[in-house]
Order: structure tokens, then sequence, then C-alpha cells
């Protein structure tokens, strides 16, 4: 809505974004206080948690995350958005198919941006029994570290 840069940064880096401005109205319309939020800040598998009854959704192909809330579908449930799953998880599909929550995972031989320590299990890196991490992945939508459980 406004300016985003008087918002400022929080002491973790996060831009703040002005999505509110409160005017006086005509004839002037003077800018009187401008609202801006920030985002929860994480780290995918659990590195640096989200609040509970959010999950770390990785945004874009530099691996950018945030919180967002979650719906609390579990792994293989069908989903339709973003925030249907739980934490640990993402709704993915084939165009055409039912998308379901899918299990994501630290893809092998891949360095993720930040200290995500070793595979710590299912949600942590690591897969359910019987599966195992692919890079089944787009690289344009996602960066090469995280791939998702089959």
């Amino acid at each position: 809505m406004g300016d985003d840069s008087v918002c400022g940064m929080t002491q973790a880096g996060v831009q703040g974004t002005c999505d509110l401005q409160i005017s006086s109205g005509p004839p002037n319309n003077t800018v009187l206080f401008m609202v801006c939020t920030y985002k929860n800040v994480c780290k995918p598998f659990k590195a640096v948690p989200c609040p509970t009854g959010e999950s770390c959704t990785i945004e874009d192909k530099l691996g950018t995350a945030d919180c967002i809330g979650n719906n609390g579908k579990t792994e293989g449930q069908p989903c339709m958005y973003k925030n249907d799953c739980v934490d640990g998880l993402m709704c993915l599909g084939v165009q055409g198919q039912q998308a379901t929550c899918q299990m994501l995972c630290l893809t092998p031989g891949q360095t993720p941006p930040f200290d995500a320590g070793a595979d710590g299990g299912p949600g942590r890196g690591g897969c359910s029994t019987g599966k195992t991490c692919s890079g089944a992945l787009d690289p344009n939508q996602f960066p090469p570290w995280v791939s998702i459980c089959k």
C-alpha cells in the first residue's frame, strides 16, 4: 500500500511491509499513520521453528521462508492450499490430479544456507520409514537443497 522503506527491519533482518495507511481524507489526504507488519522468521526443518499452529513455508528458489498458519493436514492427506499442511509438509501435486501433503527433506549431497543439523528424522530433514528423499521438485521454484520424500 505504501512505502515499505518506512517500516525498516527487525533485529532478525525481516523487512516490514506497509499494509495500511490512515489518512486525514479530503481535501488534503495527509497520511497520519502507517501500519507495518513483519513476518515471523523461520528456517525449514525446525532449524528455526514457527509458533504453534504455523508452518515454515519455503517461498521461492532462493529458500526464503516464512511462517503461515496451517490447517492441520498430515502426510498423504488431500490438500488445495499452501497453508493446508502441518509444518514439514507441503501441498504438492501433478496438474489435473488431487494434490496431497508431502514430507519435505534435505536433498542428499546438498547443503542448505543454514545449519539444519544432521538428518533429524521426519519433519526435520529426513523421511518417514520406507521413504527416501528424492530431488523431485522444480528447480525453477525451489532451492536445490529441498526435496520430497517418496
